[in-house]
């Protein structure tokens, strides 16, 4: 079964209609991808300060978080140790401090089997090559991306 989580900055990125990124979002769901959605990341979405302030904005969350259905993954031991070995290795091999949300969320892919979604290459791409992260970045070109960003917020 193929698994996904996609990180918070993914659904922002589609919540803008960034076209590689709904490209990788539609791709998924015609290989019937399951999504899961590791708990930190549930918590992240939630936190959103503008989650109540607009429908539109609360009911987009709550859809994000729907498509995990019943596949929200709680902080488990298991996860917590493998978040804690990531913290450490990158700690001890490349000076590189981790936040604790975004080692949950790649132990859980890592411990769940799951290909992580997201445009974090700073974060995950030592972790994807020297600790078996099945990591995958929709975004081919970050100044592209930029740009998309300004002209939405000149368009509003």
């Amino acid at each position: 079964m193929n698994k996904v989580i996609y990180d918070t900055n993914f659904y922002n990125d589609l919540s803008i209609q960034y076209p590689e990124v709904v490209e990788a979002f539609i791709s998924n769901a015609k290989q019937n991808a399951t999504v899961i959605m590791p708990s930190i990341l549930e918590h992240e979405l939630l936190s959103y300060s503008r989650y109540e302030e607009k429908e539109v904005t609360k009911a987009q969350i709550d859809d994000y978080i729907s498509l995990a259905k019943n596949n929200i993954i709680p902080l488990t031991r298991e996860i917590a140790q493998e978040a804690a070995r990531i913290r450490r290795y990158l700690r001890i091999n490349h000076q590189k401090r981790l936040k604790a949300p975004d080692s949950i969320i790649a132990a859980t892919a890592i411990v769940e089997n799951a290909t992580l979604f997201s445009n974090n290459d700073l974060d995950f791409k030592l972790i994807q090559n020297e600790l078996q992260l099945s990591y995958e970045n929709p975004v081919l070109d970050q100044l592209d991306l930029q740009k998309f960003r300004e002209k939405l917020k000149e368009g509003k």
